[in-house]
């Protein structure tokens, strides 16, 4: 509900593809939601296994399913969905999650007039393999999102947000996943929410198409040794893609045309990290020392272990972009 009480139409929209596993599990949590739900858009990109007949098999009159004639890959799928979605509020659906059932009540809640809240999930794995979960609030502003993003299933967006990205646009639409740019467009308008909640429930194996095996980049020690080791090792491979990312990212927030000081101050950012010129490497190690409780993961502190993180920040930058290396 809005602040006046008022039922805020919220449309769910889940993109199978062979789903069958654990899509019940899923369907169950959704149908289970304290929330009423305006609807349950499910669009299927071509399953070939009993994906169609599990959907089929819930009587629910607010599901509604929708089968590609022709496989989309799961962006475009999930782009195509959410702009069939009719509710004010649109929540974002993976096939293989589960959701606590106050999940979107909360994030209802939460959202107000912003185009996007966020929550935390925790992931799992049913072969028993102990998952990482980091419980702290994550910073969601532009400068932390230049280089990272959040995964769609925690999100509940304001429909006018799907609005916003021009579709086919420019190479950053078209080259990255849609809950990077979903959370790109948020975070340029200074528009994102954080629960401080575990709402939903992440399940980790190796068919999941968001899965990547995962390094030694842990908060330890040892992984703050590794990412270093790892950058100068691969200072120009990754600079080279860090450095096409920061183009495509600042020609697409130039098409956004935001005038929130956010948006200037991360084209500085971006700027400094792709020269080459001494003097703007001195310029973006005070701009990291400034901006660090805005740059990392968490807030943190001014420990000295923030100091040097902030110090080396210019280096180990390139490190998330390590899953893009050819």
């Amino acid at each position: 509900m809005d602040p006046n009480g008022n039922t805020r139409a919220v449309s769910v929209v889940m993109c199978t593809f062979n789903g069958a596993k654990y899509l019940r599990e899923q369907m169950d949590s959704l149908l289970a939601q304290t929330y009423p739900l305006h609807e349950i858009i499910v669009q299927d990109d071509g399953s070939t296994d009993e994906t169609i007949d599990i959907i089929k098999s819930y009587p629910a009159d607010n599901i509604k399913l929708y089968i590609n004639k022709e496989k989309l890959g799961a962006t475009p799928n999930f782009y195509s969905a959410m702009r069939k979605a009719t509710g004010e509020l649109i929540a974002i659906c993976d096939q293989d999650d589960i959701w606590e059932p106050y999940k979107v009540e909360h994030q209802v809640r939460a959202i107000g007039d912003k185009l996007l809240c966020v929550a935390h999930t925790k992931p799992f794995s049913d072969d028993g393999s102990q998952m990482h979960f980091d419980g702290r609030v994550p910073n969601c502003n532009l400068l932390r999102m230049t280089t990272t993003s959040m995964e769609g299933h925690r999100m509940l967006l304001n429909r006018k947000l799907v609005n916003l990205v021009p579709l086919d646009s420019c190479d950053f639409v078209r080259e990255r996943a849609y809950d990077g740019v979903l959370a790109v467009t948020a975070a340029a308008f200074d528009s994102i929410v954080y629960v401080d909640e575990v709402l939903s429930h992440w399940r980790r194996y190796r068919q999941a198409t968001s899965y990547v095996a995962r390094t030694n980049d842990g908060a330890s020690v040892n992984g703050a040794l590794y990412r270093v080791k790892w950058c100068l090792q691969n200072y120009s491979r990754a600079g080279r893609v860090m450095g096409k990312h920061y183009q495509q990212l600042a020609e697409y927030l130039q098409k956004l045309g935001s005038t929130h000081p956010i948006c200037e101050e991360a084209m500085h950012y971006m700027a400094l990290q792709q020269s080459h010129n001494p003097i703007d490497m001195v310029r973006l190690v005070a701009f990291c020392l400034k901006n660090r409780r805005r740059l990392f993961y968490a807030a943190g502190d001014d420990s000295l272990k923030s100091l040097a993180s902030a110090l080396t920040f210019p280096l180990t930058n390139r490190f998330p972009f390590r899953y893009r290396l050819e």
